[in-house]
């Protein structure tokens, strides 16, 4: 935007250079000298000099000249061209500026049922502890609380992360500087990979387990 800006303020400085060329031009000159016949006589100082002097006023009306029409029409052109291209620009920034604030609003709703679901899954692992530790509960019933919640917990992290990059968006179209954002954006997407992988050896492990007590 900020060169479209510029580029505007350019072609509009070139239609006022182009404006001069139909105007009137007025030019003067003026001249004087010294000068003489010639003398054998190698006496400078002797000679006849005569002086002169001439003041000339130069007046020019630019009737016609196309070159200068057609110059001018050409760049009124460029600028219609760029105002449109700024409009179509502005417009399209508009929509992914509301894009990114609704993504960022859904991911806020998720993250809200996303901590609600942790909670649950946190409460679910007490209950099957306490039961593991008075005998009512086995470890299938435990390990399946705990692989409830750290899936519970992906959940939530992955909202977390949808909502921190559609805010990283918003904050690259309104051209603020978020390198330092982008950053910690990619090393929380690796941890994100990570966890998944473990919750993945997690759960497979558990299944083997279970099948060989049956």
């Amino acid at each position: 935007m900020k060169q479209m800006e510029l580029n505007m303020k350019l072609l509009e400085k070139n239609v006022k250079s182009l404006r001069t060329n139909f105007m009137p031009t007025l030019s003067m000159s003026f001249s004087y000298q010294y000068q003489s016949l010639y003398n054998p006589n190698i006496n400078f100082l002797k000679y006849n000099w005569s002086n002169s002097s001439s003041l000339t006023f130069n007046l020019s009306i630019p009737l016609y000249r196309a070159s200068n029409f057609t110059k001018l029409k050409s760049n009124r052109i460029q600028m219609r061209q760029l105002d449109w291209n700024r409009i179509d620009t502005e417009r399209k920034l508009n929509m992914q500026i509301t894009s990114y604030r609704n993504n960022m609003t859904a991911s806020s709703e998720q993250l809200a049922s996303n901590k609600e679901n942790v909670m649950q899954a946190e409460k679910a692992v007490q209950i099957a502890e306490k039961r593991y530790d008075i005998g009512k509960g086995t470890v299938l019933e435990l390990n399946s609380s705990q692989v409830s919640l750290t899936q519970a917990q992906l959940t939530y992290n992955q909202a977390i992360y949808d909502y921190l990059v559609s805010r990283a968006d918003l904050d690259q179209v309104l051209e603020k500087n978020k390198d330092r954002q982008l950053k910690q954006l990619r090393n929380m997407k690796k941890g994100i990979q990570l966890v998944t992988l473990l919750l993945t050896v997690f759960m497979t492990s558990c299944t083997g387990g279970k099948k060989r007590q049956l």
